[in-house]
């Protein structure tokens, strides 16, 4: 892909797997959410909780397939050659 990248004349300045940056800020990101709803006095709601399950279960096959390596993400960053 970098190959191909700079023969369309492209100046590639970053190749990384995102994938592992990516599966720690989901996880990241569930764990401070369970760790404030730990620590309010308030219960949420049940339409937030039926949206909270509907957006993990949106997020938890991407980070399962991410963590098994079944599908990468990558970040490239290029410019066109001026």
């Amino acid at each position: 892909m970098e190959a191909a990248i700079r023969a369309a004349g492209f100046h590639l300045h970053a190749a990384e797997d995102a994938a592992p940056r990516q599966c720690a800020a989901i996880t990241e990101a569930w764990a401070r959410l369970l760790g404030d709803l730990r620590h309010t006095r308030e219960r949420p709601s049940r339409s937030s909780v039926l949206a909270m399950i509907t957006e993990a279960e949106l997020w938890l096959p991407g980070h399962r397939l991410l963590t098994t390596g079944s599908i990468g993400l990558m970040r490239r960053h290029a410019t066109l050659k001026t």
